[in-house]
């Protein structure tokens, strides 16, 4: 691991702002490598968690036919006409807008406040790629008043 310029041979936590990883693997074989990855702005523990409930499954094909299928239905609700270029900029905006707001908090409901105090939301709703909580913030966007 390395923080910066500051190399971490022997932790196995690393906080830092700069963080990087390498693998060394025997590549003699043509098995791919998969590596899963868990986040969590709260502890290891909640990061395990959300990895479990989250990302249980090894297969990689799996998360992304899933993904596919919630993006087509998505993406599919409309249909564009334009030149290669008008086409780009406008699902590159539709994209933007749909992939915010996000989900912060662990799948316990444990967030990291803007005081960097650990916090639990009173209500844990799942996102299934599909529905964000409805909420005040998000009421007079045009997207989300049609998505929801």
């Amino acid at each position: 691991m390395i923080d910066g310029d500051h190399h971490v041979s022997t932790a196995s936590v690393v906080n830092g702002k700069a963080l990087k990883a390498w693998v060394c693997t025997d590549d003699t074989d043509d098995t791919p490598l998969v590596v899963k990855v868990a986040l969590s702005t709260t502890s290891i523990e909640n990061a395990r968690m959300n990895m479990e409930r989250e990302a249980s499954s090894w297969n990689f094909d799996e998360y992304t036919e899933r993904a596919d299928k919630q993006w087509e239905k998505l993406l599919s609700r409309i249909e564009v006409e334009g030149d290669c270029q008008d086409m780009q900029k406008f699902y590159t905006s539709l994209y933007h807008a749909f992939i915010q707001p996000n989900v912060m908090s662990d799948v316990n409901g444990d967030y990291t406040a803007t005081d960097y105090s650990i916090r639990r939301v009173a209500q844990v709703k799942a996102w299934n790629g599909e529905a964000f909580p409805k909420d005040h913030r998000w009421s007079d966007d045009i997207i989300t008043k049609d998505r929801w």
